[in-house]
């Protein structure tokens, strides 16, 4: 059952979630106007500027998916248990995410995708993390209703 620390704890890791997730779209941002340049446009430089979106991205993300793995992981396994659904969940969730894009990120560095492949497979990218994390903040939201609740009924017996 959560306490009041357990929601408090959960409100901040919350906070810390959405204003990272504000970075991670702004990075997503600067890859979707870098595949359209290069889909208007192509040139060398317009690539290499979507080519270091790219790996903008995925350091944003990569910082984000640890801090979730370090914080927010330990959390749920409090309150779900350390293998619950939701807990292997998010792993697997991160392990596909840090696969997807370290794929893109090889590809660039590899120049094994032409520039308008490469634009491409970037706009499919940050409409799936786009959708990831509307997803993310949902549950999230979710987590936090579901503690409050859990600590008003243990108020009122």
């Amino acid at each position: 059952m959560a306490g009041a620390s357990t929601t408090e704890e959960i409100r901040e890791i919350e906070a810390r979630i959405l204003g990272e997730h504000g970075t991670i779209r702004r990075a997503l941002d600067r890859v979707a106007a870098g595949a359209s340049s290069v889909l208007a446009e192509p040139s060398d430089q317009k690539t290499r500027d979507l080519e270091d979106a790219i790996w903008d991205l995925y350091i944003a993300l990569d910082d984000h998916l640890v801090m979730e793995e370090s914080e927010l992981l330990p959390l749920l396994g409090r309150l779900d248990g350390p293998s619950s659904p939701r807990s292997r969940r998010l792993l697997e969730e991160h392990h596909l995410q840090r696969g997807l894009l370290l794929s893109v990120v090889d590809r660039t560095e590899t120049g094994a995708l032409d520039p308008e492949r490469l634009a491409a497979v970037a706009r499919r990218l940050v409409e799936s993390f786009r959708a990831d994390m509307e997803y993310e903040e949902r549950d999230l939201a979710d987590l936090c209703t579901e503690s409050a609740f859990a600590l008003q009924s243990a108020a009122v017996s």
